[in-house]
């Protein structure tokens, strides 16, 4: 794995070499008119990465919220709550319910927790 990105960092970075080189060349002939069309398409990438079109940005899909979280909203937004809301803990204590293990002391151990 650490040869392969080796690999693509040594591509990428004698290709920007050599197009610096390129550049460099091109404004020491004095041949300006050979720059415009690589500026343009630098401009274009550069443009489409920061803004995105909008068939290439991958529409979000429109999620319908359930009927319970419109209610949630709902209440957030007036201030008051319904007498519906459930509590999250039951009030009971907890219940041991007999296994099939048979062990010597099962008389000592309590019904509850």
């Amino acid at each position: 794995m650490r040869s392969y990105m080796f690999k693509h960092a040594v591509a990428f970075w004698t290709i920007m070499v050599l197009t610096v080189i390129g550049l460099i060349n091109s404004i020491l002939d004095g041949e300006w008119t050979a720059l415009i069309f690589p500026l343009i398409i630098a401009g274009l990438l550069f443009w489409f990465y920061k803004r995105p079109p909008r068939a290439f940005g991958g529409k979000q899909p429109k999620i319908k919220p359930s009927k319970a979280t419109m209610e949630k909203i709902a209440q957030n937004k007036t201030g008051y709550k319904s007498g519906t809301t459930t509590k999250k803990r039951k009030t009971y204590p907890f219940h041991v319910i007999d296994g099939q293990k048979k062990t010597k002391n099962d008389d000592d151990l309590p019904k509850y927790h």
